[in-house]
């Protein structure tokens, strides 16, 4: 994961270090997705449906493969790996960004102002839990469109009178029966979902800060596994709700009022009505959240150390071919 330290203003290399996150993001958000991709299935079904609809996860499970077949778990594997991939390769590179800008702001307006000069090398939570909203809110602006397609295959039943028959045509069926705008359903929910990963890395960062800063030695790998399972699941749980809520707007043909849609998510069963699906969603998105921090990290250091080789050896070729009488 991006830390705070890693998004200020360092020296250019050779290799921009958000060309490495980027590429970090799309080789494990495409791994980790793929996956897991049947239970998104499972769980968009489980939070759309109505209170005579509802079924376990289980059942869910059993219903999907006797009736519509085995390859409606991967429906919409293109928009699954385009969305997973996507958003974590633009969600790092974007923060690190925002960082870097909020930094160079807080420094400008000092100076304007004739205040000291702000000290960087303290770390500042707010500033990782603002920073990661920020990104977050402009991630999730740029890739609420294909979840909007994805979420829209996933609950669709096979055959079913006004079913698509897959990517294009869901694209181009809301293009010409609901226009542009269908593509945004639910965006003001799934910006307010940025708070997730807010908590989550405005947690997991102090942490991990504050036990650096005590001990003076990394946290250990086993330390770190339990602690990013334990922030990610706290966000998941707390941001749930917005998550049931806006699956229903994203999948709604007729534009229902937000009102509306939270109300017939808690018809017959209260408040637990918002965390419909959360058993099958919580076994999906834990391992996947935890599993794709764990992966990103490990690709984003073999490549950290590839750019770093790679720029050793080019500044000591530059250096012998530039000696004397070479």
């Amino acid at each position: 994961m991006t830390s705070e330290s890693d998004a200020a203003i360092q020296p250019k290399a050779m290799v921009d270090r958000r060309i490495l996150q980027f590429l970090s993001g799309i080789a494990s958000g495409s791994f980790i997705s793929s996956l897991f991709l049947p239970f998104d299935v499972i769980a968009s079904r489980s939070q759309v449906s109505g209170s005579s609809e509802r079924r376990s996860a289980l059942a869910s499970a059993i219903y999907i493969a006797q009736h519509e077949g085995l390859f409606k778990f991967f429906d919409g594997i293109g928009p699954t790996l385009a969305g997973s991939a996507l958003s974590t390769a633009l969600y790092h590179p974007v923060r690190t960004t925002v960082t870097a800008w909020t930094k160079r702001s807080e420094s400008s307006v000092r100076e304007a102002l004739g205040l000291r000069a702000a000290d960087f090398s303290t770390f500042s939570p707010t500033r990782v839990v603002a920073c990661s909203f920020l990104s977050g809110v402009l991630t999730n602006t740029l890739m609420n469109p294909v979840y909007v397609v994805k979420s829209r295959l996933d609950v669709q039943h096979k055959h079913e009178t006004g079913s698509y028959s897959g990517v294009i045509d869901c694209v181009r069926t809301m293009l010409r029966e609901e226009g542009l705008r269908s593509f945004y359903q639910g965006l003001t929910l799934y910006q307010l979902q940025a708070l997730a990963p807010s908590i989550r890395f405005g947690v997991y960062d102090l942490i991990k800060h504050r036990h650096e800063e005590r001990t003076g030695a990394q946290i250990s790998k086993k330390a770190d596994l339990v602690l990013n399972t334990a922030t990610a699941f706290t966000a998941i749980s707390v941001t749930y709700p917005l998550f049931v809520l806006r699956v229903r707007q994203r999948v709604d043909r007729t534009n229902k009022p937000f009102l509306t849609h939270m109300m017939e998510a808690m018809d017959g069963r209260g408040l637990m009505g918002l965390y419909s699906g959360y058993g099958v969603s919580i076994a999906k998105a834990l391992p996947f959240s935890v599993l794709n921090l764990m992966a990103y990290n490990m690709v984003d250091g073999f490549l950290v150390r590839g750019a770093a080789k790679l720029e050793k050896r080019v500044n000591k070729a530059g250096k012998h071919s530039a000696r004397p009488g070479l």
